[in-house]
């Protein structure tokens, strides 16, 4: 239960943090280069340090026999996340070597184990690894590799990816049906069984905009026909081309957000209790902090924009 309990936080803790303004699908493509510090990759290669945070678990299909380490939340700015990993991402193989259910139920959870994969590719002798990973029900292979300056304090991680060409060579963990929504921090979409708790978080919370849902064609076409007069309105605003109403339907549409993301927020405080570790409760403390602060600028901003516009129309009358 407690393992349920924190697999849902991560999942509300995502949309949180990254649901802040109406996004569009960017592309599953991992950053150029990270450069790292001597001190961070020895950190992550000889103290697995970044890799708890990720919280990993084993995934197993009894059925097929296909297992798996999903890595729940990467930070961006971690190792994990330089070599191409992101949050829900399920490790399949290193170097075409199929991860293995672990023999003993002690070493299931353990992430000093789970890091042996990433280990055995290479990666932290200066080797290019090749990682498979599942990602929204697609394979994607990740050809990662950390080079040492010239004075060997930094390194440079870089990283590039692939969609498997075959994907009969694996069997997917957590497939996603062509129905559910795109997720916009990696482009694929969501999983069956993310939608699943989705659908339990929107029986909890039926007016909350943040959470994924399958929308029907016509709920689609009114909310793509919302985002573009939204558009439109902004772009008119900076000439004052707009009525006063039309100012708050943005900005309502933008505290809403805040507001729905705060809701998410005391909910995971709520349920994660004395359950929740030290340095995830400050980056809540923080998101909530951030949250209110935003509000204020945008309450500060409607009225001025409101001001503003008033005195331009009466103006011209």
């Amino acid at each position: 239960m407690h393992r349920k309990i924190i697999s849902f936080s991560y999942l509300l803790f995502v949309l949180i943090v990254f649901c802040k303004q109406p996004q569009k699908v960017i592309p599953a493509k991992p950053d150029a280069a990270h450069v790292f510090s001597r001190e961070t990759i020895e950190g992550f290669c000889q103290r697995d340090e970044g890799i708890s945070e990720a919280a990993p678990e084993y995934k197993y299909d009894p059925k097929s026999g296909a297992t798996g380490i999903r890595f729940q939340s990467v930070h961006s700015s971690s190792v994990l996340h330089a070599m191409g990993v992101r949050g829900q991402d399920i490790l399949r193989a290193v170097d075409h070597v199929s991860i293995k259910y672990p023999e003993s139920s002690d070493r299931f959870s353990s992430p000093f184990l789970i890091t042996e994969w990433i280990h055995l590719s290479g990666f932290c002798s200066g080797k290019i690894a090749l990682l498979t990973v599942e990602r929204g029900g697609s394979i994607l292979h990740l050809r990662t590799s950390a080079a040492r300056n010239q004075t060997g304090s930094e390194f440079t991680i870089s990283s590039e990816f692939s969609e498997s060409d075959d994907k009969a060579d694996y069997i997917i963990i957590e497939p996603a049906t062509n129905s559910n929504p795109i997720n916009p921090q990696t482009g694929y979409r969501y999983t069956d069984s993310q939608m699943i708790q989705f659908e339990s978080m929107q029986k909890k919370f039926p007016n909350n905009t943040l959470i994924p849902r399958r929308l029907t064609a016509k709920e689609q076409m009114d909310q793509a026909a919302l985002t573009a007069r939204i558009k439109d309105i902004t772009e008119r605003i900076l000439t004052c081309s707009v009525t006063a109403s039309e100012i708050n339907l943005v900005y309502s549409n933008r505290k809403r957000r805040l507001e729905d993301r705060l809701e998410l927020l005391q909910y995971v405080i709520d349920k994660m209790g004395d359950n929740m570790a030290d340095n995830m409760r400050k980056r809540y403390e923080d998101v909530k902090k951030s949250i209110k602060e935003e509000m204020q600028l945008i309450q500060k901003e409607e009225e001025d924009i409101q001001s503003r516009c008033s005195t331009d129309r009466q103006m011209i009358k």
